[in-house]
């Protein structure tokens, strides 16, 4: 709304600029310079006027930019972050880590819960590791582990 206002005052202003300009055309015709000159004055500073109020309004849109930038929340980490720590959360055991996944500690749990049995927290098949909003977990819900042990 601001914004039509500003426009609507810059119209006014170059209307009253133009009528002035008119005016003093005619003082100027029939003889009266000092009239002439005073109109001609006056549609100066109204033409001025409209130049600040732009230059004003350009201001003000590049304060609420930095305005907004500054109030925006910062990124908290780069996307590579974010995915190196799903990867080492979603490691159940260290000899896991460092074979890339080819093997298990023999008492990583772990693996043998999600081999054997659903999970009833995140509702996964067997076979599939459980996670938390989407993000893999390091190692099974107790629940599922829980689940492993009574079918075995």
């Amino acid at each position: 709304m601001t914004r039509r206002l500003t426009h609507a005052l810059a119209a006014m202003y170059a209307a009253a600029a133009v009528f002035l300009i008119h005016c003093a055309t005619v003082s100027w015709q029939h003889g009266s310079w000092p009239y002439a000159c005073l109109f001609t004055g006056a549609s100066v500073l109204l033409v001025t006027a409209i130049v600040h109020h732009s230059l004003q309004r350009d201001e003000l849109r590049a304060a609420l930019a930095r305005l907004e930038r500054a109030t925006r929340p910062a990124d908290r980490r780069p996307a590579i972050e974010d995915a190196v720590a799903i990867e080492l959360g979603a490691a159940c055991c260290e000899v896991w880590w460092t074979s890339a996944g080819a093997e298990h500690d023999a008492p990583c749990t772990s693996r043998w819960a999600t081999t054997v049995a659903c999970c009833p927290e995140c509702a996964v098949e067997p076979g599939t590791t459980c996670h938390d909003d989407g993000r893999p977990r390091a190692e099974a819900h107790p629940s599922r582990v829980q689940e492993a042990r009574s079918r075995a």
